[in-house]
């Protein structure tokens, strides 16, 4: 299995779309949902190869997040 591209619909486990936003790192990704009524709108995820399947993990450690959240911003705003 390759790895989320931006543009690519994902759906999680939870039944929930979203679409690739950003690319961080070689292992991470950005997923928005469309939906503006949702609690989250956006997530971070770490891409997981094992065996040829790709399985995501939501990134919910805070110093991560805040670490992704600022290197996202720094790549896709030009800070």
């Amino acid at each position: 299995m390759n790895k989320i591209e931006f543009g690519d619909l994902i759906t999680l486990e939870d039944g929930k779309e979203y679409i690739c936003f950003g690319l961080i790192e070689d292992h991470y990704v950005c997923l928005i949902r469309n939906i503006k009524n949702e609690k989250k709108d956006y997530l971070f995820a770490k891409q997981i190869i094992a065996n040829g399947d790709l399985s995501l993990e939501i990134v919910e450690d805070e110093k991560t997040l805040n670490r992704l959240n600022d290197l996202f911003l720094k790549k896709y705003k030009g800070e």
